[in-house]
């Protein structure tokens, strides 16, 4: 649980707004990612300090808060502070404006999964994206699309690799390869996109106890297997 709140939430979309982000920029902190909760995100600074002095509650203030060298501090100090003073209602309209964006791309993400079974898996490595669902998806969507493929949906891309993809699907050459990642390949073919998957080396790692390996009585071996065992354990 971490104690990330309203006025964070501000100053994060706020920060994305100056980096140039999208609509997911907007969304802001969520409130989930994966194990990480944090349930205090609808409740502003304001709200909490309230809740501290009435059950007079003892905290601790990071000193580093007053530093306005660091982005965020600058932020919180010279663009929030007094605008919060001059605008009734600040932190909770964007707060709306951080839920409606995170509205608007679960739906949008909840269409591309829709449509990418409209894409043609050749085999466990290779898909194919006919022109005929390419047509109707704007640049943007189709990264969207690739990355639901590539199994990220959830994933935030940095600006840069989605500006790069989105704008080579705008005016790609037949026979013009994109490398996404060390695995990930896209190639312009005269009718479609292929993307290509290479095959990852699945390997088992094991270790074991044998008081002969120095003091602290542990080495490592590694073998190379077919099928991966997962322990559901977090504490294996």
């Amino acid at each position: 649980l971490t104690a990330h709140h309203a006025n964070d939430n501000l100053e994060t979309i706020l920060m994305h707004l100056d980096d140039g982000c999208g609509v997911e920029g907007l969304r802001g902190i969520p409130k989930q990612n994966g194990a990480i909760i944090r349930p205090l995100l609808k409740f502003s600074r304001n709200d909490i300090e309230k809740y501290i002095r009435h059950h007079g509650l003892r905290y601790v203030e990071d000193d580093s808060n007053s530093d306005t060298s660091i982005k965020r501090n600058y932020v919180r100090h010279a663009v929030m502070k007094p605008w919060v003073t001059q605008t009734v209602d600040l932190i909770d309209r964007f707060n709306d404006l951080s839920q409606k964006a995170t509205d608007a791309i679960k739906r949008m993400n909840q269409l591309i999964a829709e449509l990418s079974e409209q894409v043609e898996m050749k085999d466990d490595h290779q898909k194919i994206i006919h022109d005929d669902l390419v047509k109707i998806l704007s640049p943007s969507q189709m990264v969207r699309l690739i990355k639901h493929i590539m199994g990220e949906t959830n994933i935030s891309w940095r600006r840069h690799r989605w500006e790069e993809l989105s704008r080579w699907f705008k005016s790609p050459t037949i026979g013009s390869k994109l490398k996404l990642n060390e695995q990930v390949t896209i190639l312009r073919d005269r009718d479609c996109f292929i993307l290509n998957q290479k095959k990852s080396k699945i390997v088992n790692i094991s270790v074991h106890d044998h008081g002969q390996f120095g003091s602290d009585g542990y080495s490592i071996s590694l073998n190379k297997i077919k099928i991966a065992s997962i322990d559901s354990n977090p504490f294996h």
